[in-house]
């Protein structure tokens, strides 16, 4: 299964000199504005040339309006300006930016993909919870050599959590998707500083129910979790007292449920301010990492695993390989 690389600009074969497409992939998530500059040779082989990511709060309020807030979405817009000139500079010749949860649940999404074009002249497409698990599940398999046949995946963000059961090679994975989300169970839940254990209790409860009815949709047997995005990467790094983020230290990293359950009471019981001082969580999401956590409790008590190894690379990874196969 082809990987990550890291050699240099043009990859080897036999002698052969392959020219790399150089692609810029951008995900506008409901917490987060994300980017990937790489390059991808001729066999799908990526290779990293910059990573970025802007906590931009784009589905803020959204549960109570339904609408993205005007702040908001300037700001999110500006995230991916940034990240925009940055792949520029590095001469990406194909750029894809997706928007997931948020936007397509919201009645407005359409100024948000007015603002990102009059910003950087890229268009921004609003993908569906389906699109969005199948290129999770691509950019996961392509980054992680699978120690069982089979594999569970879930993505958890801000707005939606993505399920797919990876089978073994060379058969169609299986997708599906439940709206729930770090900002979301927040939002509905949380509403005290720090949360009360009854909201808690209520937020998990919630949570599992809709899990464990998205997984039954599945296949049952997959050998290992494999869990991806913000919340689910941020663990390691406080366990670890990661100052400055370290994706590789990460990558692969196997989370238990006492890990997950120490994090989730240690930090829970904190205040914002506290928490904001947690070394390896980054301050912009400390008010919706005890959300984010519940989530990953719940997805463990849904699927019934008692661990979970996580992924540092994900449906950024997808979207760069689908700019790839794309003509011109």
């Amino acid at each position: 299964m082809p990987g990550f690389c890291s050699s240099s600009d043009s990859y080897l074969d036999s002698g052969k000199i392959m020219l790399a497409v150089r692609v810029c992939a951008i995900d506008v998530g409901t917490n987060s504005v994300r980017g990937l500059v790489a390059e991808v040779n001729e066999h799908g082989q990526v290779r990293v040339l910059h990573r970025e990511g802007n906590i931009t709060r784009l589905g803020e309020g959204l549960s109570q309006t339904g609408v993205l807030d005007e702040q908001a979405i300037e700001r999110t817009a500006r995230a991916v300006e940034k990240i925009a000139a940055k792949a520029r500079s590095l001469n990406a010749a194909r750029y894809g930016v997706i928007a997931t949860s948020a936007a397509r649940n919201a009645s407005n999404s359409g100024k948000l993909k007015d603002r990102i074009r009059e910003l950087t002249s890229l268009e921004t497409e609003v993908i569906t919870g389906q699109e969005e698990a199948r290129y999770v599940c691509e950019g996961v398999l392509r980054s992680l050599e699978l120690a069982g046949e089979t594999a569970l995946l879930a993505d958890i963000g801000g707005g939606s959590t993505e399920l797919v059961f990876a089978p073994r090679a060379g058969r169609e994975p299986l997708l599906t998707f439940v709206e729930i989300g770090c900002v979301g169970i927040t939002e509905l839940f949380l509403h005290h500083d720090p949360p009360r254990e009854e909201e808690l209790s209520r937020a998990i409860e919630h949570a599992t129910r809709l899990l464990r009815n998205a997984a039954s949709e599945l296949p049952a047997g997959a050998n290992e979790l494999i869990g991806l995005g913000g919340t689910i990467t941020t663990i390691p790094a406080i366990l670890l007292r990661m100052a400055k983020y370290d994706g590789s230290r990460v990558h692969n990293f196997v989370l238990t449920r006492e890990h997950v359950e120490s994090v989730l009471h240690r930090l829970a019981s904190m205040g914002l301010e506290k928490r904001k001082n947690v070394v390896g969580l980054e301050r912009g999401r400390a008010d919706i990492i005890v959300g984010g956590i519940v989530a990953i409790k719940a997805l463990l008590a849904a699927t019934g695993f008692q661990k979970l190894r996580v992924s540092d690379r994900g449906i950024l990874v997808g979207v760069a390989l689908s700019l790839w196969r794309r003509e011109g």
